[in-house]
């Protein structure tokens, strides 16, 4: 329906018309949904691309023991001491990032979809912390081969 309205000014003569589309509750409750259904289309595009894991999920990559079989015992047991302290910081930036995103997701589909462009996701971190267990894995294998008395923990 429109609506047409006439207004006059005290200096200016020619009569100004404007012109108001009113919105029926029908129309509205439309928009609505519509607009609900393009946000949480946006939401689930914005978060396919995007992969969390957290640390625990996170499996070892393969490192060939070739890596390390020219090491003395000494050598193994720093390797490992050295990787095992690296382990603890990188899975509490997965877990970390996990969470923010999980966060942001929930607050998106609440809010707004472009809250959903703060998502990132962690494959970086645990491509990382695969490495690392891999590795623990190689130094581990060696260890038992050459009967070094180290304890290899993931």
């Amino acid at each position: 329906m429109k609506l047409i309205l006439n207004l006059r000014k005290s200096n200016i003569k020619t009569q100004q018309k404007l012109i108001f589309l009113v919105l029926s509750d029908e129309n509205l409750r439309k928009i609505m949904r519509n607009y609900l259904i393009l946000t949480l289309f946006l939401i689930f595009l914005s978060s396919c691309g995007v992969k969390s894991v957290t640390s625990a999920s996170v499996q070892a990559d393969i490192i060939s023991v070739a890596d390390y079989k020219d090491y003395s015992c000494k050598e193994l047991a720093l390797d490992a001491f050295n990787i095992q302290n690296k382990i603890p910081e990188i899975s509490f930036i997965i877990d970390k990032k996990k969470k923010d995103n999980d966060a942001y997701i929930a607050t998106a589909v609440v809010f707004m979809p472009i809250l959903a462009a703060g998502i990132k996701g962690n494959q970086e971190e645990a491509a990382q912390l695969a490495l690392y267990k891999g590795q623990l894995n190689a130094i581990r294998q060696v260890a038992i081969m050459k009967d070094c008395e180290i304890i290899v923990q993931n």
